[in-house]
Formats: structure tokens, sequence, C-alpha cells
């Protein structure tokens, strides 16, 4: 489960995720499920399991012929860690160790995937 709260106002933010967090951390804790917080977002997982592993049994039984993954938060190392040399990795933010690029910000991200659309109907 995860909840993004990029768009809400930042005192109100700040409120409602305390709230959230205190009132998880039982049922997490008794469920075995790990809080992560990231950039103004909150997510609820399995300790068995993570982007990077659904990735991988997603890459076990099917093939593509281009694969681009995008990603503003540290989840989304987990990832470009799981994916093929020849897939175009993509950190928004702060800098990778593990992406193959990086955008500054995420007001650059609409303007590059317009251009990639641009230019695959220019061909």
């Amino acid at each position: 489960m995860v909840w993004h709260y990029r768009n809400v106002d930042g005192w109100l933010a700040s409120i409602r995720e305390q709230q959230l967090l205190v009132a998880l951390i039982a049922p997490c804790a008794r469920q075995n499920l790990q809080i992560m917080r990231g950039n103004k977002v909150i997510e609820i997982k399995s300790p068995y399991h993570n982007k990077g592993s659904e990735v991988r049994r997603i890459l076990k039984n099917q093939s593509f012929d281009f694969i681009l993954a995008m990603g503003d938060d540290t989840t989304d190392e987990d990832t470009f860690r799981e994916l093929p040399s020849e897939a175009y990795t993509i950190k928004i933010g702060a800098i990778s160790e593990i992406a193959r690029y990086n955008l500054r910000s995420q007001t650059g991200t609409l303007p590059f995937l317009k251009r990639l659309d641009e230019d695959e109907v220019g061909k």
C-alpha cells in the first residue's frame, strides 16, 4: 500500500503523515510489514518483496524490446538494480549509482516523455 501526498499542503501533509504512521505501527508490526517513508510517500510492504523482486518475476516469464524505468524514490533503486543492462533507467532528482541516467527534477519528466513520444511518432 502506498500513500502519495505530493499535492497536499505541506503543513497538513506533515500532520496527516504523523497520524498515519502512529496508526500503522502496531498493525504493521503484528503482520511483519515494513513502513517506508520516501519523497512525500509512505509505503507499507512485505519485507520479502519489493519493486525489484517483482521486476525479476516479470522478466523471468517475458521478454521485452524496450524497457524504461523512471523513479524518484529510494524504493525505485530496487527496480533499477534488477533490470538488464540495456534497460533505460532514470533516477529523478538525486543522482543514483544504479540508474544509467538522471533527470534533475520531476518537472522535467513530462517534457522528457513527450519528447520520446514525438521522436517515436516522427519515425
